[in-house]
This record gives structure tokens, C-alpha cells and sequence, in this order.
């Protein structure tokens, strides 16, 4: 994103040659190689058989199906791996094993039963968001220990009075703004403290303010670049990021008003 084709880098980290480029729904008229990529765009490529390893990167989200790449009939591998990963939801839902612990054991069993190879897997971890929510981790435990979470708890309290449901409303809106610029897990990492330390001052349960961080924190609706499935559609619907903004604001309302009116009623201050 945001190199010029005609540089090479493309070709050289993917080994494909970008043929043309279709952006917001109209191909560019633009020589191909003054073309910047973008994020959405849809591209025609020209690419040895190698490049079918990049069918499963998080990089690319395949549009067009190429001919003689349909996948495999269903063999036993793969209804095994279907019967682990049901394992794996039920323990968690019938509270046999915590949902991480679950998780480990599935993704063991997965890949005991199914071998992949190395560079397989380095491919199907999402680094960057790891060390994204990672990093908001330790911010989050900084402003805890600091001090700097109470100190925005008392400047949201001063916004909005010492009514829990006025700081459950700000609450929200922070992290709504949060997740609109970053993942929503590290969103959600960075507000607990505030909501956490807000709830203290005001001594009410904290739960309300939880559920709240946890609802904003995935109520991505205004851009396509605040959650991943909202890029997934972008370019293969021909949308543009107005579109996101003109069917997201009322998601958005919606969503809030929803949240923090009805969240005080299951989860009781």
C-alpha cells in the first residue's frame, strides 16, 4: 500500500506482475505503473504457479476464482478439523476449560492432526495486530499504575457529572473513537483502565462499564479501514469510504443508544 507499481516492490515481495487496477468500481485510465496502490483495490495479476501460496495471506481477499484452483473434496482431515474446532466452542460454552485454553488445545490438536508446514503458519499470524494489542497492553497497565487512568476518570466524571449513566455514555464515545483508528482488542485494552478507574471514583459496580467497552470497541461502522471485514467488502463491493459513513452513522446511533441504555438494565450499576 501506498508504493507506485512501477517500482517493483509488488513484484518482488508477491513474485506477480499487477496488469491492471480497478479502484472504486472503474478501472484506472493511469499508466499501471504511476498507479500507488491502495487499499480496496482490485487488481489483475499476472503470476506463476507459486503465487497460489499468497490464496490464504491476509494480504489479498480473492474476487475472481482462477480456473483449475477449486479446492480439494472434503477428506477426513477436514471434517476432523471441523469436529475439533466444535470441540473446542462447546468446552468453552459449557465452561469445561476457559475459551484460550480451549483455543491452545484446538490449535495442538489441529495442527497434529493436519501437518503444515512453517512457513504456513508465520503466514496465517496476524503480527501486526498481535503487536498492536500487545503494545496496548502495556499502555493500558502504564496508565493503570501511573495514574493516568484516574486522572482521565476524573476529567470524564467532570464532563459529565457524577450520574453513572452520563460516564457510561462517555465511556462508549471514547472507545467508539478508540476502535475507529485502531483494532478494536486494542482499543478495548486501552479503555478498560479508564472505565475501570471511573467506576471506582464513582463506586459503582464496574460491569455496566465493561460490557459498554466491550459493545464500542467492535461497533465499527464509519470506515473501511476500522475493522477487517468492513475492508473485505470495500473493493469487492465498488464502495467508496463515503458509502461506509452514509449506512454507518445510523449503525452508529443505533448501536450507542442501544448499548448504553440497555446495558444499566441486564448490568445494574
Amino acid at each position: 500500500i501506498n508504493n507506485e507499481v512501477g517500482d517493483g516492490t509488488f513484484r518482488r515481495h508477491y513474485g506477480a506482475a499487477v496488469i491492471a487496477v480497478s479502484h472504486s468500481g472503474g478501472r484506472e485510465r493511469a499508466d499501471v505503473a504511476d498507479w500507488r496502490l491502495r487499499a480496496g483495490d482490485r487488481l489483475l495479476l499476472e503470476a506463476g504457479d507459486g503465487f497460489e501460496s499468497h490464496r490464504t495471506s491476509r494480504d489479498f481477499f480473492v474476487v475472481t476464482e482462477v480456473a483449475g484452483t477449486d479446492d480439494e473434496p472434503l477428506t477426513w482431515r477436514a471434517y476432523l478439523s471441523l469436529l475439533i474446532t466444535v470441540a473446542m466452542i462447546t468446552a468453552a460454552a459449557a465452561g469445561l476449560a476457559p475459551l484460550f485454553e480451549a483455543a491452545i488445545a484446538a490449535a495442538i490438536a489441529l495442527f497434529l492432526t493436519n501437518p503444515t508446514s512453517g512457513a504456513e503458519l508465520r503466514r496465517a499470524i496476524d503480527w501486526q495486530v498481535l503487536l498492536t494489542v500487545a503494545g496496548a497492553f502495556g499502555l493500558a497497565a502504564a496508565a493503570q499504575q501511573t495514574g493516568l487512568a484516574a486522572l482521565l476518570a476524573d476529567f470524564v466524571i467532570g464532563l459529565g457529572g457524577s450520574a453513572p449513566l452520563t460516564a457510561l455514555v462517555a465511556v462508549y464515545l471514547a472507545t467508539f473513537l478508540l476502535t475507529e483508528l485502531i483494532t478494536n482488542n486494542a482499543s478495548a485494552a486501552l479503555s478498560f483502565p479508564l472505565a475501570l478507574a471511573v467506576a471506582q471514583s464513582l463506586e459503582v459496580s464496574p460491569t455496566p462499564f465493561a460490557v459498554v467497552v466491550k459493545i464500542a470497541a467492535s461497533a465499527s461502522f464509519l470506515s473501511p479501514l476500522g475493522y477487517q471485514t468492513n475492508l473485505m467488502v470495500y473493493g469487492a463491493g465498488n464502495y467508496e469510504a463515503r458509502d461506509f459513513v452514509r449506512v454507518g452513522w445510523p449503525l452508529t446511533v443505533i448501536a450507542a443508544v442501544l448499548a448504553v441504555t440497555l446495558t444499566p438494565f441486564f448490568f445494574p450499576f
